[in-house]
C-alpha cells in the first residue's frame, strides 16, 4: 500500500476531467467493499492520512479510493463519488476529511425531525440545514444558490421540487473536520486518525454503556426513562451481564451532574454512550437551574435570573432601563434588584459560574478523556459540524478514545426513537452502516465511519447491509430468532413492496414479545396509513412499552381519523404518570373532532369515576376540547380573513405545519384554487398541506395539486410547490 501511495501521488483519473487538480492517492485493491476517502491536499501530505487508508485496507478489509483536492464546490465533490460509484459499484460510504465543502440544505425542512424555521423571515444561516445527506443519497437533486459570504466552506443548496422528497441514503458517510487554523488544523485531524488507527490493535466488543437523560426532556416522564432501559436490554444484550455493563443516569440524581458525568465517561472500559438532553452548538445542557427550600436561595436565584435577563437584552441592543421597566411590570420585583448587572465584575462572574454548573461546555472537555468509542447525542445541535468550537469535535479531537459521535445539526424532535436499530452496533455493524439506515436530513455522524465494535457476526452483517439482497434472503432473516436481522428484514421488504408485506408488519406487531420489534412494525405500518396500520394502532396505544403507546398516539394525530378518540381518552385515563406520552396524546386529541371528543368525554364518566379528583379531570378534559375547537377555528378564520394582512395569513398557516386540523383542509383547498389570492399565500396553503402526510384527506390534496401543477395558468412557483407537494404525500416522512 505504501508504493501504491508513492506511485498514484499527483496523478489523475481519467474520468475525473471536469477537475483537473484532483490528485488520486489511492485506487481500491479489493471491489467488492469500497471506501472513498475525500480529503484537502494539507491533509493528504500528512503520513497519519496514508497510515489511515492502508488501516482501512488491511484491517477493515475495504477497497481504498482516496482522492484530493482543493474542493470549489459541494458539487465537485458529489460528482467525484458519482464517478467513483459507476466505475466501483462496491462502493458503500465515505469518509470526508478536512476541509470538504458543506452543503447548507433549504426547501427541505420536511426531511428533518423537527426543524421549522422560516427561510424567508430568518437569515440563510439559521434557517438552512447542514446536511451530508447532499452526498450520500444519490437520489435526491438539489440546485445551487450561492456561497456563504462569511464562511467560504459553507455553499447552499435548495432541494429540487421534482426530487425525491425522503431520504433514503444509498451510502454512508463520515466527516472528520477540525476548525482550527493553519498547521494545527492538520495536526489535530492527524491525531485522530493515529487514533482511528490505533483502535484497530486492541478487541473491543460492545459490552459497556452509559445512558443519560437531561433536564426539561420527554417532558422528565420517568417512565420513558425506564422504558428505554428495557429496550436497551432486548437490542445490546452483553451491556446487561453483569453489573458494570450499564449506567443509567439521570439529572434529577444529582443537582451538579455534569461532574458526575465527567467522571462516567472517562471511566475505563466504557464502549457507548448515549446522552439525551437539550443542546447547543457548544453545550450540553445537563441539569436544571438549581433550587432550594429556603427564601434566601428563592431570593438569589430571582435575582440572578434578572440580572443574566438585563445582560442578556443589552446583547440584543436592548434599552437597558426599558427592559427593567418590563420586568418590574412583568414581576413585580423591586428595582434594586437589579443592581450590579454591568458594574460589579465579581456579581457578574459569579452569575456566569452560577449558569455553566448546569451546562457542559466544548471547552470544558479539554480537561476530560472520554473513553467511550462511540457517543450520541439525541440533542439539538450537538453535531453541528461546520461550526468552530462545536460539542462533538471536542468529543472526537480530545486526547480520549472517541472515535464517532452521532449528533444533529439544527433542532431534533424530542419524541425521536433514537435507538432504534442500535443492536446493529452490537453485533458488529459499521457506525456509518447503522447511521445510513436512521439518517435524516440534520443528523450526522462525524469521526470514522467505518469504526465497528468486534462481534463474531461483525462481517456478515455488513455484507448484509452494505449489499444487494432479495426479498427470499430478507424473507429467510425474518425467520430468524435475532431481533437485530429481522428488524433489518422488516425494513427491507416494507422497501421492497410496502403494501404487499403490510400483512406480515400486522401479524408481527399482532405476536411480537419485543419492544424493539413491535416498534418497527408499528413505524413501517404507519407510513401506509393503510387498513393494517389502523388495525394495530388503537391497539398501541395500550402497548407495554411506552414509546409504542407515545409514537402511536403522534402519528394518529397526523392522520386524523376520529375513530381512536375513545381509545386516547383511555391512555389518559390508564397512564397519568407518563408524562411525555400524556402530552402527546392531548396534542393529538387537540386536533381532532372537539365535537366528538366532547361526546367521549361524557361517556367515559364513568371510566374515571375512581379519581380522587375526577371532577377536576373532567373539567380539564372539557377545557382540552374547547381550546382544540376554538385554536382551529381561529386558525381557520385567520386564513380567510381578507380584511387582514398577508403576512398575518400566512403566519396562521404556518401553524399547520405543527397543529394537523384534517377537518379545515376541504375548507382550505377553495382558497389554494383561487386565482385572485396572493400567491404567496397560495404557495404557503400547498407547502403546509405537505405535512399531511398521513392524513385521511391526503387524496383530496393531491388531487387539488395535480390539477395546479396541470393548469397553465397557474404561477410557476406555484406549480413548483404543488408538486413537490405531491411528492411529499407520496414519500414516505415520519420521524
Amino acid at each position: 500500500m505504501k508504493h501504491l501511495f508513492k506511485l498514484l501521488l499527483g496523478s489523475v483519473p481519467f474520468f475525473f476531467q471536469q477537475a483537473a487538480a484532483q490528485q488520486l492517492l489511492a485506487r481500491p485493491l479489493r471491489t467488492d467493499a469500497v471506501i472513498a476517502v475525500i480529503t484537502d491536499e494539507e491533509v493528504a501530505a500528512s503520513p497519519s492520512f496514508r497510515q489511515y487508508c492502508q488501516m482501512l485496507e488491511s484491517k477493515e478489509a475495504l477497497g481504498v479510493y482516496a482522492v484530493a483536492a482543493q474542493w470549489k464546490d459541494p458539487d465537485q465533490v458529489r460528482n467525484t463519488l458519482m464517478d467513483i460509484r459507476k466505475i466501483y459499484p462496491g462502493l458503500e460510504g465515505m469518509v470526508l476529511i478536512g476541509n470538504v465543502p458543506v452543503a447548507m440544505i433549504r426547501n427541505a425542512q420536511h426531511m428533518t425531525t423537527a426543524f421549522k424555521m422560516d427561510e424567508i423571515k430568518f437569515d440563510r444561516k439559521q434557517s438552512s440545514v447542514a446536511s451530508d445527506r447532499f452526498y450520500d443519497d444519490v437520489d435526491l437533486k438539489f440546485r445551487a444558490i450561492g456561497q456563504d459570504d462569511k464562511n467560504p466552506l459553507w455553499f447552499y443548496y435548495e432541494l429540487d421540487e421534482s426530487s425525491l422528497q425522503s431520504i433514503r441514503s444509498d451510502l454512508y458517510s463520515g466527516r472528520i473536520m477540525s476548525h482550527a487554523s493553519g498547521a494545527t488544523r492538520v495536526q489535530e485531524i492527524s491525531r485522530f486518525l493515529d487514533k482511528a488507527v490505533a483502535a484497530r490493535n486492541t478487541k473491543n466488543p460492545l459490552d459497556q454503556m452509559l445512558a443519560f437523560t437531561g433536564g426539561a426532556y420527554n417532558s422528565e416522564s420517568i417512565t420513558s426513562w425506564m422504558h428505554e432501559q428495557y429496550a436497551l436490554q432486548e437490542s445490546l444484550p452483553p451491556v446487561f451481564r453483569n453489573a458494570k455493563g450499564y449506567r443509567a443516569l439521570h439529572f434529577s440524581m444529582d443537582q451538579k451532574m455534569k461532574y458526575r458525568l465527567f467522571s462516567e465517561i472517562q471511566r475505563p472500559g466504557l464502549d457507548l454512550t448515549i446522552f439525551t438532553e437539550h443542546g447547543d452548538i457548544e453545550k450540553q445542557y445537563i441539569n436544571n437551574p438549581p433550587s432550594g427550600d429556603d427564601m434566601d436561595f428563592s431570593v438569589s436565584f430571582i435575582q440572578q435570573y434578572l440580572r443574566s435577563s438585563l445582560r442578556r437584552a443589552a446583547q440584543k441592543g436592548q434599552d437597558s432601563e426599558q427592559a427593567v421597566t418590563a420586568m418590574i411590570k412583568k414581576y413585580g420585583v423591586p428595582r434594586e434588584w437589579f443592581e450590579g448587572a454591568f458594574d460589579n465584575d465579581s456579581l457578574r462572574i459569579a452569575d456566569s459560574i452560577f449558569a455553566a454548573s448546569g451546562n457542559i461546555y466544548s471547552s470544558e472537555l479539554a480537561n476530560v478523556k472520554p473513553a467511550s468509542r462511540i457517543v450520541i447525542f439525541n440533542a439539538c445541535y450537538n453535531g453541528s459540524f461546520h461550526h468552530p468550537d462545536n460539542i462533538s469535535a471536542a468529543y472526537l479531537f480530545g486526547d480520549g478514545q472517541t472515535l464517532v459521535t452521532h449528533g444533529n445539526t439544527t433542532n431534533v424532535l424530542q419524541d425521536k426513537w433514537t435507538i432504534e436499530h442500535i443492536g446493529l452496533l452490537g453485533r458488529g455493524a459499521r457506525a456509518g452502516q447503522w447511521s445510513r439506515i436512521i439518517n435524516t436530513l440534520e443528523s450526522s455522524l462525524n469521526g470514522d465511519p467505518t469504526y465497528h465494535f468486534d462481534h463474531a457476526q461483525s462481517a456478515s452483517i455488513n455484507k448484509m447491509l452494505s449489499a444487494t439482497q432479495s426479498k427470499e434472503y430478507w424473507k429467510k432473516q425474518l425467520a430468524q430468532k435475532d431481533i437485530v436481522w429481522q428488524m433489518v428484514a422488516m425494513r427491507r421488504l416494507f422497501e421492497a413492496n410496502a403494501k404487499e408485506y403490510a400483512p406480515v408488519l400486522r401479524k408481527i406487531y399482532d405476536t411480537a414479545s419485543s419492544r424493539n420489534m413491535r416498534m418497527e412494525a408499528l413505524r413501517l405500518l404507519s407510513l401506509t396509513g393503510d387498513a393494517n396500520y389502523l388495525a394495530v394502532a388503537g391497539d398501541a396505544l395500550n402497548d407495554p412499552y411506552e414509546l409504542v403507546r407515545r409514537k402511536s398516539a403522534e402519528w394518529i394525530a397526523k392522520a386524523g381519523h376520529d375513530q381512536f378518540i375513545p381509545q386516547l381518552l383511555d391512555l389518559l385515563i390508564a397512564f397519568p404518570d407518563d408524562a411525555r406520552t400524556n402530552w402527546t396524546a392531548s396534542r393529538a386529541l387537540s386536533v381532532l373532532n372537539s365535537d366528538e371528543l366532547l361526546k367521549q368525554i361524557e361517556a367515559k364518566k364513568a371510566a374515571f369515576s375512581f379519581e380522587y379528583n375526577n371532577q377536576e379531570l373532567y373539567e380539564e378534559l372539557q377545557k382540552l376540547a374547547a381550546s382544540g375547537k376554538r385554536d382551529a377555528a381561529e386558525t381557520l378564520n385567520g386564513i380567510l380573513n381578507k380584511n387582514t394582512t398577508e403576512q398575518a395569513r400566512i403566519q396562521k398557516v404556518r401553524l399547520l405545519r405543527n397543529m394537523y386540523y384534517h377537518q379545515l383542509i376541504p375548507q382550505l383547498l377553495p382558497v389554494m384554487a383561487d386565482a385572485t389570492e396572493p400567491v404567496e399565500l397560495r404557495k404557503n396553503i400547498v407547502e403546509a398541506l405537505g405535512w399531511f402526510s398521513n392524513s385521511y384527506n391526503k387524496g383530496l390534496i393531491i388531487d387539488a395539486c395535480r390539477k395546479l401543477s396541470a393548469s397553465n395558468d397557474t404561477p410557476e412557483i406555484l406549480k413548483a410547490e404543488a408538486i413537490q407537494t405531491i411528492g411529499r404525500l407520496q414519500s414516505w416522512i415520519l420521524p
